[in-house]
C-alpha cells in the first residue's frame, strides 16, 4: 500500500522568533498530522481493509480451520 498525502499548514510566528521556536512550531505540527494518520489508520484496519477481503472462499464454505489438513488444493 502506498499513501501520498498533502496537507497544507499555517503556522504564524514573529520576525523575531528563534530557531528554536521555529523547530517548536514545526514539531507541533508535525505530532498533530502524525496522530491524524494514526486514526485515520486505525479507522482503515477497522473497516476498509475488512471490506477488502474475501468473506467467504471461491467455494462459498466456510472453512473449518481445526481440518485444515484434510482440505486439497484444486487446480480448477
Amino acid at each position: 500500500m502506498r499513501l501520498l498525502t498533502d496537507k497544507p499548514i499555517s503556522v504564524s510566528l514573529s520576525s523575531s522568533a528563534s530557531a528554536s521556536e521555529v523547530a517548536k512550531q514545526i514539531a507541533m505540527v508535525e505530532r498533530i498530522y502524525q496522530e491524524d494518520l494514526n486514526k485515520a489508520f486505525g479507522s482503515l484496519s477497522e473497516g476498509a481493509f475488512k471490506a477488502l477481503r474475501r468473506q467467504l472462499p471461491i467455494t462459498r464454505q466456510k472453512i473449518e480451520w481445526e481440518k485444515i489438513s484434510g482440505y486439497r488444493v484444486s487446480t480448477t
